[in-house]
C-alpha cells in the first residue's frame, strides 16, 4: 500500500508539472535537431539526447506506445532482420556487427519517434511543439550568423567551440572554395543541413493549419536564414513551398492584399539591392550554369546516388548501414535493404502525401537532397511530419496546458 501511494503521489506531482515537463520535453527534442552532426565515435549528440527524452517519458509515467503500433514498428524491424540474416548467410563482404548496430539504431528511433508522437498528440501539444521549433530556428540563425561574422572577422571573434564536435574545414562554408562567400551553417556540419531543419519548420508555418502571433514575421526570418545558406537545394525548395502556398490561396480565393505585405516587400527589394553581388553568384549565375549543362553537380548527385544498385542486389539490397555517403534517402533504402525496404519507405511517403499533399512534397524532396536514415535527423523528421500532417488546426488556449488530471491522463494501453 505505501508503494502504491507513493506511486500515486508521483504520479499527482507528475500531473502538476505537466506543463513544465512538456516544455523540457519538446525542447529536447529541438536541441536534438541541433546536435545531429555533433558526434562521438559512432554516436551522436541527438541520440543522447534522444536517450534522456525516452527515459524522462518512462520516468514520469508519459511513456506510450499503443498494440497497433507495436505492430507497424514490428514490421521495418522484421524486415530489417530478415535482410540481416540473408546476408550473413549469402554476402561475404556483410559486416554482421555493423548490421546488429544498426538494427538497434532503427528500433531506438522507432519507438522514440512513437512515444513521443502519442505523447503530443494525446496532449494536443500541436501547437506548443510548433513554437518552440520556430524559436529553436531562429536561435540556431542567430548562432549561424555569429559564426558567420566570426569567419568573416579574421579570428577576431571566437567560434570553433560552435564546431568542437563536428566539421572545421572550409570547404563546410566557402561557397565552392570562394572565401568571399560564407555560407551560415550554425551547429550543422554543412548549410543544406542546417536548410533542411529550417525548411521543415517553413513548412510546417505554411500547411499546417497553426497559427500563432507574429508568425508572418517568424517566416519572414527563417526566409532570410535560409538564403543566407546560398545551398541551392534549399532555397529551390523553399520556393517551390512559397509558389504552391500562394497558388493554393489563389485557387480557394483567400488571397487578400494587407498593408503589411508592404514591409515583406520593401525588406525583400532593399536585401537584394545590398546582397546581389552574392546572390547573382550563388543563385543566378548557378542557375544559368545548370541549365547550359556547364555545372552538372545536380545531376551527377542524382545519378550517383543510385550507383551502389547492381542487378544481382536489387531484391535484398548490400545489407544496412553498407552504402557509401549519397544524398538520396530513396536510393539508400534500395541500396541497403533492396525492394522491401523500398516499398516500406515509399509505403509511408503515399501515406503522407494522402493526408498532407504539400508536407508529402516536402518530404520527398528533402528525402532527395539529404540522404541518411540511421542518423536522428530523419527519424526527427519522420515524428514532426507525422506530428503535423493530420492536424486541424483547432486553436488551443491556456485551458489546453490543464489536460492532465485523474480522469483522462492515460499511461499504456
Amino acid at each position: 500500500m505505501q508503494k502504491q501511494s507513493m506511486w500515486s503521489r508521483w504520479n499527482s506531482w507528475n500531473h502538476q508539472q505537466a506543463s513544465i515537463w512538456s516544455l523540457i520535453l519538446l525542447s529536447m527534442v529541438s536541441l536534438s535537431f541541433f546536435l545531429s552532426d555533433w558526434l562521438i565515435s559512432i554516436v551522436t549528440f541527438a541520440d543522447i539526447t534522444l536517450g534522456f527524452v525516452l527515459a524522462t517519458l518512462i520516468v514520469i509515467g508519459a511513456f506510450k506506445v499503443k498494440t497497433t503500433q507495436v505492430k507497424w514498428i514490428g514490421l521495418p524491424l522484421a524486415i530489417i532482420l530478415i535482410n540481416n540474416g540473408y546476408q550473413f548467410f549469402t554476402n561475404y563482404s556483410f559486416n554482421i556487427r555493423l548490421g546488429i548496430a544498426s538494427f538497434i539504431k532503427i528500433a531506438f528511433y522507432l519507438v522514440v519517434i512513437t512515444s513521443l508522437f502519442n505523447y503530443i498528440k494525446e496532449r494536443s501539444f500541436e501547437k506548443k511543439f510548433l513554437l518552440i521549433l520556430n524559436w529553436a530556428a531562429l536561435i540556431l540563425g542567430v548562432i549561424g550568423i555569429y559564426i558567420t561574422i566570426a569567419l568573416y572577422s579574421d579570428g577576431q571573434l571566437p567560434y570553433r567551440f560552435f564546431w568542437e564536435f563536428t566539421r572545421y574545414d572550409i570547404y563546410s562554408y566557402f561557397f565552392e572554395s570562394n572565401p568571399a562567400i560564407i555560407r551560415t551553417r550554425s551547429l550543422f556540419s554543412e548549410p543544406a543541413h542546417f536548410g533542411y531543419f529550417l525548411n521543415l519548420v517553413l513548412a510546417f508555418n505554411l500547411f499546417s493549419r497553426i497559427k500563432f502571433e507574429k508568425q508572418w514575421l517568424f517566416n519572414f526570418l527563417l526566409t532570410l536564414i535560409i538564403f543566407s545558406t546560398f545551398s541551392y537545394s534549399m532555397i529551390g525548395i523553399m520556393g517551390l513551398y512559397f509558389g504552391m502556398k500562394i497558388t493554393k490561396k489563389i485557387i480557394d480565393k483567400e488571397m487578400k492584399w494587407h498593408s503589411s505585405y508592404w514591409v515583406l516587400i520593401i525588406g525583400l527589394v532593399v536585401l537584394t539591392v545590398v546582397f546581389w553581388e552574392f546572390i547573382e553568384v550563388t543563385l543566378v549565375q548557378r542557375t544559368l550554369a545548370l541549365f547550359s549543362g556547364e555545372d552538372t553537380s545536380a545531376q551527377m548527385r542524382l545519378i550517383e546516388s543510385w550507383h551502389y544498385i547492381q542487378r544481382n542486389t536489387i531484391l535484398f539490397g548490400n545489407g544496412i548501414g553498407h552504402t557509401p555517403v549519397i544524398t538520396n534517402t530513396f536510393a539508400y533504402f534500395q541500396s541497403d535493404l533492396g525492394i522491401l525496404g523500398t516499398v516500406a519507405a515509399l509505403a509511408l511517403t503515399i501515406s503522407i502525401m494522402k493526408h498532407n499533399f504539400a508536407l508529402g512534397v516536402l518530404f520527398v524532396l528533402l528525402n532527395v537532397s539529404k540522404g541518411g536514415y540511421l542518423g536522428p535527423a530523419y527519424w526527427l523528421m519522420v515524428l514532426c511530419v507525422l506530428v503535423f500532417m493530420n492536424h486541424t488546426g483547432s486553436e488551443y488556449s491556456k485551458h489546453q496546458f490543464k489536460i492532465y488530471n485523474s480522469s483522462n491522463y492515460k499511461v499504456g494501453g
